[in-house]
Order: C-alpha cells, then sequence, then structure tokens
C-alpha cells in the first residue's frame, strides 16, 4: 500500500512539472495609467476658457454645448496654427490641446496653449479634422459607445439644393442656393444614421 501511495505521489509531481507554466505578463508602464493632477487642471482649464469663447461670441447656452474631443496637441508656431489677420506669427513648437465641440447644428473647433493664455475657436474645421470625423464623435456621445464601435457606411460629397443643407425646419427661412457638402452615413448597433453636413465643417444635421 505504501509502495502504492510513493509511485502515485511520484507520478503528480512529474506531471505537474510538465503542465505549461502561465506568468503573468508585467504592466506597460510606458502607457500612462492615469491622468495626473496638473494635466487635468490644463486640460479642463483649457475646455472652459473655449466653452466661455464659443457662449460670449456665439451666444450659445452651456448647457446646449456638447464636448466631443479633446487631444494634447504641439502646435508648430505662435499662433497655434490658425495664421489671424493681427498677430505675427512665429516658428516655434508651443505644447496644447485641440479640441472639437457640437451646439444646435454648430461644429466649433478650439486650439489653446497648455495654460489657456492663448486660445483660439473657429466655426470651421482646419486640416487636424473632417465632417465624418466629427459625425463619428457626436454619434458616439450619443449612444455612449467606442468610436471603434461606429462603422462609416459612405461620406458622399454632394451639393444641397438650400441653405439648410437639404433638411426643412419650420424655425429657419432656407435660401435657395447650391451648398456643397457631405452625406454621411453611419453604422451603429445595427443601426444606419444619416448626417448633413457643409465642405467647410461649421455644420453637421442628424436626420432622426
Amino acid at each position: 500500500m505504501n509502495k502504492v501511495l510513493i509511485i502515485f505521489s511520484l507520478l503528480i509531481f512529474l506531471l505537474s512539472g510538465c503542465a505549461e507554466v502561465i506568468l503573468t505578463p508585467p504592466v506597460d508602464r510606458k502607457t500612462p495609467l492615469y491622468e495626473s493632477v496638473g494635466d487635468y487642471l490644463d486640460r479642463t482649464a483649457s475646455e472652459k476658457a473655449a466653452i466661455d469663447i464659443i457662449i460670449n461670441q456665439y451666444g450659445y447656452e452651456a448647457s446646449r454645448l456638447l464636448p466631443l474631443k479633446t487631444t494634447r496637441k504641439t502646435w508648430t508656431d505662435t499662433c497655434l496654427e490658425v495664421a489671424p489677420i493681427s498677430d505675427v506669427c512665429v516658428p516655434e513648437e508651443i505644447p496644447g490641446y485641440f479640441m472639437l465641440f457640437y451646439a444646435d447644428h454648430s461644429i466649433f473647433e478650439a486650439h489653446t496653449d497648455q495654460s489657456a493664455q492663448k486660445i483660439y475657436v473657429l466655426n470651421y474645421l482646419s486640416k487636424y479634422s473632417t465632417p465624418v470625423e466629427v459625425a463619428i464623435q457626436y454619434l458616439a456621445k450619443q449612444l455612449d459607445i467606442p468610436t471603434n464601435k461606429i462603422h462609416v457606411q459612405s461620406n458622399e460629397q454632394i451639393d444641397w439644393p438650400d441653405s439648410c443643407l437639404g433638411v426643412v425646419s419650420e424655425d429657419i427661412v432656407c435660401v435657395p442656393v447650391l451648398t456643397p457638402g457631405f452625406l454621411i452615413q453611419l453604422e451603429a448597433m445595427g443601426v444606419v444614421f444619416e448626417f448633413h453636413a457643409d465642405i467647410y465643417g461649421s455644420r453637421l444635421i442628424p436626420i432622426q
């Protein structure tokens, strides 16, 4: 009986030695796991400054503004790559933020330095974004899903028949003039969503 127990114990020991050793991969310390307090304060200050400008210059209420995107950006000149007529732009690397906002069918793009001391807000898109990218960000916010769950079905350049981008509204007067833009169709969660945009990226209208 003792011999049987000894042999059985030896078999278990040998088999366990042949089992694959599973090691937990080390944490990738190169990827930050959180936003530092300093970065958080800089980002939120920049977002607030941009929102204040949109409210004061364009007359929107804060509750109507939807932040779509904020990313760190190193600008290549002191004008944050906006080139206003009144300023002299000097080539220099300026760390800051690139932001997108949406309010009542209007798109706003903001460029700020890191401390939000210098900020420009545009009611159109620069080379760093497109109407279809804004539509994706907007839909992701509305559905509360990641942007990679949204797929572009079509992004067709089109001439809208009027200034309302082909969308009839009782409280808006539409001028019958050809308006170049885009017909955008996105798919998410098995549903196709349609958007009308102008070519400048200043307006984006979701079609219900």
